[in-house]
């Protein structure tokens, strides 16, 4: 082997030895952005479930909440005949206490007292419903 082959080989070596040093630096970078993300996911992870927990415990009080609301809805003094009234029928019921009509006929006009104890038929069975 001739002294040019031998320094052919010393710097082939060499910079085999510089590429494997450099592709160790980016193994450790990789490692350390590696961990960094496993840290990340176990954080996110466990705030997940901490989330969803509370998440559970908040439906369950608004369950239990809504529940107790429905029972003291059906336990009050409403009539047993009467059907479960939706928000807007609740509201023109109201109307209709304060002493408008809600019936299609005089809709919006204020009721007269001297009306037979002024209530209106059209508006009582629009209420019945």
């Amino acid at each position: 082997m001739s002294e040019y082959e031998k320094r052919n080989i010393l710097q082939l070596v060499t910079a085999l030895e510089e590429k494997v040093s450099d592709v160790q630096e980016d193994l450790a970078i990789l490692k350390v952005q590696l961990v960094q993300a496993l840290e990340e996911n176990y954080d996110l992870t466990m705030e997940n479930n901490h989330l969803r927990q509370k998440l559970i415990e908040e439906q369950s009080k608004m369950e239990t909440a809504y529940d107790k609301k429905d029972q003291v809805s059906s336990s009050s003094t409403k009539p047993p005949n009467k059907k479960t009234k939706g928000e807007g029928l609740s509201n023109l019921e109201k109307l209709y206490q304060e002493g408008f009509h809600i019936c299609n006929v005089f809709y919006g006009s204020i009721r007269k007292e001297d009306d037979k104890d002024g209530e209106c038929m059209f508006c009582l069975k629009f209420l019945d419903r």
